[in-house]
């Protein structure tokens, strides 16, 4: 994989290995394989869990505990059971039986196998919140030496010269070369890069679930890209099967104990004085003492000293100087000729990108990857479109949103979108000519009440905007749509106007594209 030049980097210090790493694995030394015959009695424990209306992790857990030490009941007597399940199969005894020999042949077809605590029970400090059984997928990862990544929630627009980021790239390229194997999640950004750049690199992974180990086996669009290009090294493993449900933030809490628990060494970015996983870090360490590789915070920047980039953009020493083209008054436009589609920063992946391209378009400090509102306006011009998209719409036509107002209106169109973790609109867009946009099918939206989308003409809904005050209200917007793509190349230099807030924002944007189009400076005086 690419990575910023040497010269770029800071001096990442190696882990402090205190303990230095056992001959054996942490997992080795706290976790056991589960025999044939226990697997046997975890599955009756599943069956009987798969009858019930409410599937209780810990219950569950608990129940499996005491069938590994008393075994499968020999009879059909529900009194026969073990304490905790008796009742649960009353009246389906035999039922419940046949189904667990069922899933276990199942689990086995599978190559589901499963570990339990080597002293028989959880160790001290992991009683009453951590899980009794595991259930994992592919080889186990015996005495290599994996590392995990802990970083505290960021926010979902990502800054590609984030310190963090930058000690990220750095720590993965190291961590390889001392030849360590990868432990990781998803659903955080951190654990997702880390799993990304396993996956890239044909890296050993340990890769642990929030989810039950079964949602391998379901149907492939159930299925992350990332996790369909996981190599045959990787080892899944879940604390849940398919009769376990938990509510998602107990599983999450889960997954980062169950991570941490089974991390050689912990590599640590920043972590949130007092948080969940501090606290998560501090129980598994005095659990099993284990290396960290904690990174020294960066060093405060002096008074007009340059932070070196690290994005891979054209090195002014090298290019010429830019010139603008053609710009044009902001007092001299006729606005109400113009509808204007203003473009957004999009935290995540862009329309038609795949979450494994935008994961290793940060790991490499592309250009463009922090997807912010000019980022999103550049990518149209090298595209040579502008996107239709559904996610903001009611139901499934693509559509592009225009605004009748003018630049100078901005202000009382944006607002701060909490739901989607951004701006309702910034100053980056394209205006063009209202007459071409009616004449290719743009329409003013239609603001109505939920109730009257069935009633509108099915050649209409791509328009429906819900509008119900005081909670809903959207028409200052005046909103246009237009239904489909639109392609750049069939509008003339005349028909069209790129709007962006300064000078500086104008010059970068021709660092990347041929904007055909006269520019709109918003803080022109």
């Amino acid at each position: 994989m690419e990575h910023t030049p040497k010269d770029s980097k800071r001096s990442i210090p190696p882990p402090r290995l205190d303990p230095s790493p056992d001959d054996s694995s942490v997992r080795e030394r706290l976790l056991r394989p589960l025999t044939e015959s226990e697997m046997d009695a975890l599955a009756f424990v599943a069956a009987v869990y798969e009858r019930m209306r409410h599937h209780e992790g810990p219950a569950f857990h608990k129940a499996a505990v005491t069938c590994l030490h008393t075994g499968t009941p020999d009879g059909d007597d529900p009194a026969a059971w073990p304490t905790g399940i008796e009742r649960r199969g009353e009246g389906a005894s035999s039922a419940v039986r046949r189904h667990a020999v069922r899933l276990a042949d199942r689990w086995r077809r599978q190559g589901i196998w499963g570990l339990t605590w080597r002293e028989g029970k959880a160790p001290a400090g992991f009683e009453g919140c951590g899980p009794a059984v595991f259930f994992g997928i592919g080889p186990w990862p015996g005495a290599t030496q994996r590392m995990a990544v802990f970083n505290s929630r960021k926010s979902r627009q990502i800054d590609p010269e984030a310190e963090w980021l930058q000690d990220l790239r750095e720590v993965l390229s190291d961590s390889a070369s001392r030849g360590f194997g990868l432990a990781a999640s998803r659903g955080t950004l951190t654990y997702d890069l880390v799993a990304a750049y396993a996956a890239a690199a044909s890296l050993p992974l340990l890769f642990v679930m929030a989810e039950p180990i079964e949602r391998l086996f379901m149907d492939q669009p159930h299925l992350s890209a990332l996790e369909s290009r996981m190599s045959s090294s990787t080892t899944m493993l879940s604390c849940r099967c398919a009769s376990v449900s938990c509510p998602k933030v107990t599983s999450l809490l889960c997954r980062d104990r169950l991570l941490a628990l089974l991390a050689d060494v912990y590599c640590v970015l920043q972590l949130r004085p007092g948080g969940n996983l501090e606290r998560i870090l501090d129980e598994s360490r005095r659990l099993a003492p284990r290396p960290r590789w904690i990174l020294p915070p960066h060093r405060p920047k002096e008074k007009g000293e340059i932070a070196q980039t690290r994005l891979f953009l054209p090195s002014p020493a090298s290019q010429p100087a830019l010139s603008i083209p053609h710009i044009v008054s902001i007092r001299s436009v006729d606005w109400p000729a113009y509808l204007t589609h203003y473009t957004r920063s999009c935290p995540g992946p862009w329309p038609g990108e795949t979450a494994d391209d935008y994961l290793q378009s940060l790991l490499q400090g592309l250009p463009l990857s922090g997807h912010t509102a000019l980022d999103t306006l550049i990518r149209i011009f090298c595209d040579g479109r502008l996107r239709a998209g559904a996610r903001l719409t009611r139901g499934s036509d693509a559509t592009i949103s225009w605004t009748s107002r003018p630049p100078h209106d901005l202000p009382a169109l944006k607002r701060w979108n909490r739901a989607l973790g951004r701006w309702t609109a910034e100053p980056y867009g394209i205006a063009v000519n209202r007459g071409l946009l009616r004449r290719l099918g743009t329409k003013p939206s239609i603001y109505a009440d939920a109730a009257c989308y069935e009633r509108l003409k099915p050649r209409d809904r791509f328009r429906f905007q819900k509008h119900e005050p005081p909670r809903c209200l959207w028409k200052h917007e005046r909103e246009w749509r237009l239904r489909g793509d639109l392609l750049l190349e069939g509008i003339s230099p005349a028909e069209a106007l790129v709007v962006v807030p300064d000078e500086e924002a104008a010059r970068r944007l021709l660092d990347f594209t041929d904007c055909p189009f006269p520019l709109v400076l918003l803080n022109e005086v």
